[in-house]
């Protein structure tokens, strides 16, 4: 799930799970996936809020975190 918002300037993404997970006995498609890890850069967000790892903060942060988990 993905919500984002705006607030005095800055754009905030919620992202749960952007680390995946990817495993067969989930049925994991890795090209949507990817696809959805794409979609997210679209959003430059200024923070993003993730599930699991905590709050990234900075346009730079963001992305960075994102790239981790793209092929």
């Amino acid at each position: 799930m993905v919500c984002t918002t705006e607030t005095e300037g800055q754009r905030i993404l919620f992202g749960q799970d952007v680390h995946g997970p990817l495993h067969p006995s989930l049925l994991s498609d890795s090209a949507a996936y990817q696809a959805s890890l794409q979609k997210l850069l679209t959003f430059d967000a200024d923070i993003l809020c993730e599930g699991h790892f905590g709050v990234y903060r900075g346009k730079e942060a963001v992305r960075n975190f994102i790239h981790l988990f793209m092929i």
